[in-house]
């Protein structure tokens, strides 16, 4: 299942029933790539390094997590070279688009109870 593309989006969230976004959002997830989502939502612009250190995944198995929440327009992944060492890293940025969805249907669940109050 394709997640919500930015050209369309705001016409496209407006139009799901509620909680479909979610669970688009939900389909992809599994543990190892909610704690990475996670870890990127709290530290925005994380390196591809810290981020395997501080969640003890392999380089590969990380790789592969990055990727799909990259095409699947979560996560963003930005590249930066050093200047001094030459070498190129790996940053990384949840998507506003993401951030949005998961927040209006958080907002949908609690007006939702408030109702059955």
């Amino acid at each position: 299942m394709k997640f919500l593309k930015k050209d369309n989006f705001e016409k496209d969230i407006i139009s799901l029933e509620p909680f479909e976004a979610l669970e688009r959002f939900c389909t992809i997830m599994n543990k190892h790539r909610f704690l990475v989502f996670k870890e990127i939502c709290e530290n925005p612009g994380i390196s591809f390094k810290e981020l395997q250190e501080k969640l003890k995944i392999n380089k590969s198995t990380l790789s592969k997590i990055l990727n799909l929440l990259s095409r699947a327009d979560i996560i963003v992944c930005e590249y930066k070279i050093n200047k001094e060492t030459k070498k190129i890293n790996l940053f990384v940025y949840p998507k506003k688009e993401a951030l949005f969805i998961i927040k209006k249907e958080l907002d949908l669940l609690y007006i939702q109870a408030k109702k059955k109050r």
